[in-house]
C-alpha cells in the first residue's frame, strides 16, 4: 500500500526518525516540476505491507540533479542508504521493478564505518589491527612537538578574533540568543592534531546571525559579513600582500604576524596563514568537524595509546598523498583533485584508523575500474579532467559508483545554503588526475612496505 510521496531528503530522514509518525511529511501527489522544468524531488514513496512492515520505493527515473549525469542515480542510492544508517534503522528500498537497492549487509557496513560516533549510537570505535607503521614513534614525537607549537599560537589568534567580534561587532559568545551571539570554531587540522608537522595554517569558521542565507546573501547578511571581514583585515593585515582572497563567505590571509610566548616564556613572532569562513548561526547540528572530533575523542577515551597511533596514520596518509600531488581537493587546487585533508581523515577513520587498510581498499577498488577500461597509467599527469570519452574518465566514474568516502557530519556551507548537507569526498573533491595519482602513490607505498618486509600480503586486510 502506497502511503504517500516524500519530497526531499530532510523529510525522508525526519520520517524515519519519527518511526513514520509524521504523516504531514507525506504527500498524495509527487512533487511537480519547478519553473525551470527540472524535477526537484527525490522520487521516493513510503509503502506498507499487509504485515505492517514499511518499505520505500524509489523511482530511479526521478533523481536529484548531479553535475555528472552518470552519477546521479548512484549518488541518490548512496544518500538514501546513508540516511538509513545514521538513523540506525534498516528499511528496505526497492526500485520500481522490485529490485532491492540497499541490502542489510550494506547497511551494516555503513554502520561499521561510523563506529565511535555517539550521535548515531554507533558504539565504540572499531580499531584495525594494522595501526603500526615504519618509524611511527618518530612521527608521533614530531607531531607532539608540533601540537605544543599550535597550543601556543592558536589561542592568540582566537583571542584576537573574539575581541574583534565582541568589542567591535557587539556580539557575544555562546548560543543563548542566535540573533546577538556567535560561535568561533577551529575547523582546521591543527585543532585536531592531524596536520603534517611543520606544515600547517589555521582555519576558523565564524557562525553568526546572517538573516536569510541561502544560495545568495541577503542585504542584511552581506552587510554583517562584509563588516566583519573589514574589521578582521584591520586586525590581522599589515600590508596588502597579506590578503590572498576575499569572497562573500570567506577571508584568506597570508603570512600574518602572530606574537606569542614560547614555552620558556620568551616573546616571539612568526608568520601564519589564516582562513576565515562565515556561516549562518540559525541551526544546531553535528558538523563535519564536530563528527571528526567526536570520533577522535571516543578513540582517545577507549585507548590513549591507539589514539596517537590513529593520528599518526592520518598524518602518514597525508604525507604520502602530498608527496604524490594527490592531496588538495579540486575546489582549491584542480591540478591535484585529491580527497582533501578532511576527506583523508574521514577515509582513514572509516577503515579502523589504519593507513594500510584504507590504502589497500582504495587500491583494490580502483584497480578493478582501471583494468576494466584499460587505462594507460604512463601519463597520468596530463589527463584532461573534462575528457568524457577517455578510458580514465570512464574508470573514474565507475570508481565513484562503488567507493564513497562519507562525511558523517553536516557541511556548514551546505546547511547555510539549504542544500543536502552530507558530502561524499570522492564525488565532491576528487577528479580524474587526482584519482589516478592517488591510486599510483598508494600502490607504490604499499609495495614499498612489502619490500621492506614491514607487511606481508596475508597481513593486509580491510575490515
Amino acid at each position: 500500500m502506497n502511503l504517500g510521496y516524500i519530497y526531499n531528503y530532510q523529510d525522508y530522514e525526519e520520517l524515519i526518525r519519527s518511526n513514520f509518525q509524521k504523516e504531514d511529511l507525506l504527500h498524495q501527489d509527487d512533487i511537480p516540476l519547478d519553473y525551470h522544468g527540472y524535477y526537484i524531488g527525490i522520487g521516493v514513496q513510503l509503502c506498507k505491507k499487509e504485515d505492517g512492515n514499511y518499505y520505500f520505493v524509489a523511482d530511479l527515473s526521478k533523481v536529484p540533479y548531479h553535475r555528472v549525469r552518470d552519477l546521479a542515480v548512484p549518488r541518490h542510492i548512496h544518500d538514501l542508504a546513508f540516511l538509513l544508517a545514521i538513523c540506525n534503522k534498516y528499511i528496505p528500498i526497492y526500485d520500481t521493478n522490485g529490485n532491492l537497492l540497499v541490502t542489510m549487509e550494506e547497511f551494516k557496513e555503513l554502520r561499521r564505518k561510523m563506529s565511535g560516533l555517539s550521535e548515531y549510537d554507533a558504539g565504540e570505535f572499531q580499531f584495525s589491527d594494522n595501526l603500526n607503521l615504519p618509524d611511527i614513534e618518530v612521527l608521533m614525537k614530531d607531531m607532539e612537538k608540533d601540537r605544543k607549537q599550535v597550543a601556543l599560537v592558536a589561542p592568540v589568534i582566537e583571542q584576537r578574533t573574539k575581541q574583534v567580534v565582541e568589542q567591535r561587532m557587539g556580539l557575544t559568545g555562546g548560543i543563548a540568543d542566535l540573533n546577538t551571539s556567535y560561535e568561533l570554531i577551529n575547523t582546521g587540522s591543527t585543532g585536531r592534531g592531524t596536520n603534517v608537522p611543520n606544515d600547517f595554517d589555521f582555519d576558523f569558521a565564524v557562525r553568526m546571525e546572517l538573516g536569510e542565507f541561502r544560495r545568495t546573501f541577503s542585504s542584511k547578511s552581506f552587510a554583517n559579513v562584509s563588516r566583519l571581514q573589514s574589521l578582521l583585515q584591520e586586525e590581522f593585515v599589515l600590508v596588502p600582500s597579506n590578503l590572498i582572497n576575499v569572497t562573500t563567505a570567506r577571508l584568506k590571509l597570508h603570512d600574518v604576524n602572530v606574537q606569542f610566548k614560547k614555552e620558556d616564556g620568551e616573546e616571539t613572532e612568526e608568520k601564519y596563514d589564516i582562513d576565515f569562513s562565515f556561516f549562518s548561526n540559525n541551526k544546531r547540528f553535528l558538523s563535519t568537524v564536530g563528527a571528526l572530533e567526536q570520533r577522535l575523542e571516543q578513540i582517545r577515551v577507549q585507548s590513549p595509546e591507539k589514539y596517537y597511533m590513529v593520528l599518526a596514520n592520518i598524518v602518514y596518509a597525508k604525507k604520502v598523498l602530498k608527496a604524490g600531488s594527490a592531496y588538495k581537493p579540486s575546489r582549491s587546487d584542480k591540478s591535484q583533485g585529491g580527497l582533501g585533508g578532511v576527506g583523508i581523515e574521514n577515509w582513514i577513520l572509516q577503515y579502523g584508523g589504519s593507513f594500510i587498510d584504507a590504502a589497500q581498499s582504495f587500491v583494490d577498488a580502483a584497480k578493478k575500474c582501471i583494468e576494466m577500461y584499460n587505462v594507460d597509467l604512463n601519463d597520468i599527469n596530463n589527463y584532461n579532467n573534462d575528457s568524457k570519452d577517455s578510458p580514465a574518465y570512464k574508470a573514474f566514474i565507475e570508481f565513484q559508483k562503488i567507493y564513497p568516502v562519507f562525511d558523517f557530519g553536516k557541511s556548514l556551507e551546505s546547511v547555510s545554503k539549504g542544500i543536502y548537507p552530507y558530502d561524499d569526498f570522492v564525488m565532491r573533491n576528487m577528479r580524474i588526475g587526482g584519482f589516478l595519482r592517488t591510486y599510483t602513490c598508494l600502490s607504490n607505498q604499499l609495495e614499498l612496505l612489502k619490500q621492506e618486509s614491514f607487511i606481508q600480503d596475508d597481513e593486509i586486510k580491510t575490515i
